[in-house]
């Protein structure tokens, strides 16, 4: 989630100016995370005698040159998969998915059927999935040209199969028989749960509208699709201004290139308060290009809903255990380097499920973050910031892995939208404890531990603006509540940032600023449009957690294991409005979620007060 300025960045410039402390390159913090949730992260490294794991000798390393004597040796291919020894292998994979679904699609229209149609339509999904999370991650992330091609095309394929899939009748006419009349074989509420999803998923598309609106919908789908990345893609594009329109002492703050200044974020953890403004307004000066694509993407989303029946978009919403037994893997992309995507994300290469012969198809994830490199002088330090990201991205693998789900449809963080960032919010609450900051913050130098004074007084920074960012939090859902409901005449000449000065006026206390237009970087509108406020709702089931299980302990080993086995386990097999209520032993009613929020923000005003 981005944040225009926290807390946490704000006190930065002062905690460095004391000593540096090294929070999470001490891989001390992954072993506590895990611990937290019972289980353990299997690291594939070279054998090294060191009392540290391989991951934290990674970490707390100086950069290496290094040489690779085993050329003449076969590779064991990306993911472990000898596939891919060789960028040629998303070829084959492409392929084989291919001629796998096709027998699938087959089977599901088949009147002799004999497995679960949600059994066949699962297995469908997870051979398609299993080609295209993985093609998709290595298209943006891996270094080599080759392979980004190879994937992207792999991508791209599977991709349009999936579209082609999505307006197949004949499919979508026998799993609606089967959720409506009952399969032909014995079903549970889980198999009854998960093949409605499907059938939603399949209604979303427009599949069961005429031919000629059906056709509409699949157009209007791939418009949106092209849009939004070309949206995407300028969401964090530097911005130049000629050094002149700057004051001379603000421009060492700067990256400069001749006679121009570059701007490439908001330089929120910057000291010095005039180049943190100035680069506010510049980054996020308005765009025509940016507006334009917004724009188009909010009413092609419009006349998509109106043809699928809705009121308007917004109503669309749908490691190693201790025994030693595998639970899945979690590949760590932590540091900067040329050409990768700068933003902390969470990706799926393959989801968990059941396989035929009984046994489990473990779960393999990324977590990719943007964390400076190290350096000849000294490994990386993190900035709190920086801990809270990777905290929260951990929670997003740690519902991967802890997932234990009979389909992978369903499996870890594919639930619904309003609760799949409950796990990731709930590990903030985490990196914002002071006994779970101590128990692996040290001096990067000495190993001491960092004063317990200055812990304190960190935890209580985070809390200075909490009532302010949950306002901007509820500013951020009504604007894109509003940017996608049917109130705004998009076609008369209305722009994004008039209905944003709007909302603004009703939720927020502090001005806008003239002449910027921070939704032309927002790349949120794009995979949450219409549905940010599952953040809030996140955030406020998160903090209830947090106060009825770990507030006291937050290393509770009753609590950790209970909210395994009761949260983490399920995924999206079972409804989330169900399993929370069954966890908190209380209703999800809108006044609850909103009591959650208030009593957090009475936590941290006591912080403060104390």
């Amino acid at each position: 989630m981005r944040r225009l300025l926290s807390s946490s960045q704000v006190c930065m410039s002062s905690w460095h100016a004391t000593k540096p402390y090294i929070f999470s390159r001490h891989y001390f913090l992954l072993n506590r995370l895990i611990k937290l949730f019972p289980c353990n992260v299997r690291a594939t490294s070279k054998r090294e005698v060191n009392t540290l794991s391989p991951l934290t000798s990674v970490f707390n390393s100086k950069p290496n040159v290094f040489v690779n004597f085993s050329i003449t040796r076969d590779s064991v291919g990306l993911f472990g998969l000898a596939i891919l020894r060789s960028y040629q292998g998303f070829h084959l994979m492409k392929q084989n998915a291919t001629f796998e679904a096709e027998d699938l699609v087959e089977e599901g229209c088949s009147p002799e059927r004999k497995r679960k149609m949600v059994e066949v339509f699962d297995e469908l999904s997870n051979v398609l999935c299993c080609v295209a999370d993985l093609a998709e991650f290595v298209r943006l992330a891996h270094p080599d040209s080759h392979y980004q091609c190879a994937a992207q095309d792999a991508a791209f394929s599977i991709g349009a199969l999936v579209e082609k899939l999505n307006v197949n009748r004949k499919l979508y006419d026998a799993l609606r028989k089967v959720v409506e009349d009952g399969d032909v074989v014995p079903t549970t509420p889980v198999d009854e749960h998960v093949a409605r999803l499907f059938l939603f998923d399949f209604e979303q598309s427009g599949i069961h509208l005429e031919d000629s609106k059906r056709q509409k919908v699949f157009e209007l789908n791939e418009y949106i699709l092209a849009v939004g990345q070309h949206f995407m893609a300028n969401c964090h594009k530097p911005r130049k201004v000629e050094r002149s329109q700057l004051p001379l002492e603000l421009q060492n703050y700067l990256s400069l290139s001749g006679s121009s200044i570059t701007v490439n974020g908001l330089l929120s953890d910057s000291s010095s308060e005039g180049a943190r403004e100035a680069a506010y307004r510049v980054y996020q000066m308005p765009d025509s290009q940016q507006e334009l694509l917004l724009s188009r993407l909010l009413i092609a989303r419009r006349d998509m809903a109106d043809l699928c029946g809705f009121p308007s978009f917004a109503h669309r919403f749908t490691v190693v255990e201790e025994d030693g037994s595998l639970l899945g893997h979690i590949y760590c992309d932590f540091s900067e380097r040329a050409g990768k995507p700068n933003q902390d994300c969470h990706f799926t290469i393959r989801g968990g499920k059941v396989m035929p012969q009984g046994d489990y198809q473990t779960p393999c994830v990324v977590v990719q973050l943007s964390l400076p490199a190290a350096s000849w002088s000294g490994p990386p330090l993190l900035s709190p910031g920086m801990v809270e990201n990777l905290f929260h991205e951990m929670g997003h693998a740690l519902h991967s892995m802890m997932a234990r789900t009979r389909y992978q449809h369903v499996t870890g963080t594919r639930c619904s939208t309003d609760f799949a960032e409950v796990p990731s919010i709930l590990m903030e609450f985490f990196a914002s404890d002071a006994r779970v900051l101590g128990s692996f913050g040290r001096h990067y130098k000495t190993g001491d531990a960092v004063p317990e004074l200055l812990l304190h007084n960190l935890v209580r920074s985070r809390a200075v603006f909490a009532s302010s960012e949950l306002q901007t939090q509820v500013y951020y859902a009504a604007v894109d509540q509003r940017y996608h409901s049917n109130t705004v005449p998009w076609e008369s000449g209305v722009t994004t940032s008039d209905v944003l000065q709007e909302e603004h006026e009703k939720h927020c206390s502090l001005p806008h600023v003239p002449n910027t237009a921070w939704q032309h970087r927002f790349s949120h509108f794009v995979g949450y449009g219409g549905k940010y406020y599952a953040y809030l709702v996140s955030r406020s089931v998160a903090s209830w957690i947090w106060q009825q299980y770990f507030k006291d302990d937050p290393f509770s080993r009753i609590a950790g294991e209970r909210y395994r086995r009761e949260v983490l386990e399920h995924g999206g097999g079972v409804p989330p409005r169900t399993l929370v209520e069954n966890f908190l032993h209380r209703d999800l009613t809108p006044r609850n979620l909103a009591g959650a929020l208030m009593a957090d923000l009475d936590r941290k005003r006591q912080l403060l007060d104390q």
